[in-house]
């Protein structure tokens, strides 16, 4: 199985247990192999027993995965972070939407992952809602230093944050001015 998401990020699998990451950016390539780092510092598990293309997205400080809390289905239920436990409200797949930007959409409740109301605040909420190909529910993926991959909304350009860089389950993740701390860097 190969699938291209985009002329920067290729995801290619044989088998659902060996999956390879190319990331192609100007004058460099990096790749990663299943539960691996690619040198340009993007890092990603394959989630047990499912398709290759659902992975968890973890948090690099918790090491906790992007949650939709309780599992609900609604639009505006909130994302936080949570033990990695394999659920499907654990597990997301990157669909790119266009140009350089990915739309994350839940394999529980099939919406996408969204800043609230298409905020442009720091500490505006990341939440679900229903995938409407909005620049709110559009993600950039910066790799600016080995091991620091933002997540970054397109409307904003901020990034994914885990509130205060906090460790524990249902810590909140929000939306925030971009500082280089681990609790804003992902895996996928």
């Amino acid at each position: 199985m190969n699938l291209s998401l985009s002329r920067t990020l290729t995801l290619a699998a044989t088998t659902a247990a060996a999956v390879t990451m190319t990331l192609l950016m100007p004058a460099t390539a990096s790749t990663a192999t299943a539960a691996g780092t690619a040198s340009g510092g993007l890092t990603f598990e394959q989630v047990p027993g499912a398709a290759s293309t659902m992975k968890y997205v973890k948090n690099k400080k918790s090491g906790k995965c992007l949650t939709v809390y309780r599992a609900s289905k609604a639009n505006n239920a909130t994302v936080n972070q949570y033990r990695c436990q394999g659920a499907a409200n654990q597990r997301w797949n990157m669909e790119w939407t266009g140009g350089l930007s990915y739309a994350l959409r839940n394999a529980n409740s099939n919406k996408c992952l969204t800043v609230h109301g298409a905020s442009k605040a720091n500490g505006a909420a990341i939440d679900q809602y229903t995938c409407v190909g909005e620049a709110n529910q559009a993600f950039y993926i910066n790799i600016s230093k080995p091991h620091k991959t933002e997540m970054r909304p397109s409307h904003t350009r901020k990034c994914l944050d885990v509130q205060g860089g906090s460790t524990a389950d249902n810590g909140r993740v929000i939306q925030w001015s971009c500082n280089g701390r681990s609790n804003q860097s992902w895996s996928y």
